[in-house]
């Protein structure tokens, strides 16, 4: 069975984080072109009850897709989540497309990104991204 890309790519990426996050930064040096794409799935802190968690998942949520309002670098954005409880999972994730690898470095530092995660901070306990680069259908990792 053949694995798909971002499959590969996100083993890549694991790989990486395991032995070290040293990548070339100049093989990313003629990317800024690219389309790339970022993925940060959360894990919230515990609640007392279900009908608070779900209050906080829907609060996060839309703090999430306001960052699109707020952030005119991001192009596509969505916010999934998880439907499936297991104990590995995450609770929520966000899928943000930029145009090129500026972009996603203005969105980095931009004061709404900068909000949301000291927002953040009351809701999730954990948190764990991939970043990778879309070129002709072909996916390229990036160091984050």
């Amino acid at each position: 069975m053949l694995a798909s890309c971002e499959h590969i790519c996100i083993y890549i990426l694991l790989t990486i984080n395991k032995y070290g996050k040293n990548i070339k930064k100049n093989y990313f040096r003629n990317l800024n072109n690219t389309m790339l794409r970022h993925i940060i799935m959360f894990k919230l802190k515990e609640f007392t009850n279900k009908t608070e968690r779900n209050k906080a998942t829907e609060i996060l949520k839309e703090k999430l897709e306001n960052l699109k309002t707020q952030i005119l670098e991001i192009k596509k954005l969505a916010v999934g989540i998880n439907i499936v409880e297991v104990p590995w999972a995450f609770d929520v994730v966000l899928t943000i497309d930029f145009e090129n690898l500026k972009d996603f470095e203005i969105y980095k530092i931009h004061p709404a990104h900068q909000k949301f995660i000291e927002f953040n901070k009351n809701y999730s306990i954990a948190k764990s991204s991939v970043d990778y680069i879309i070129t002709n259908g072909h996916i390229e990792a990036l160091e984050t």
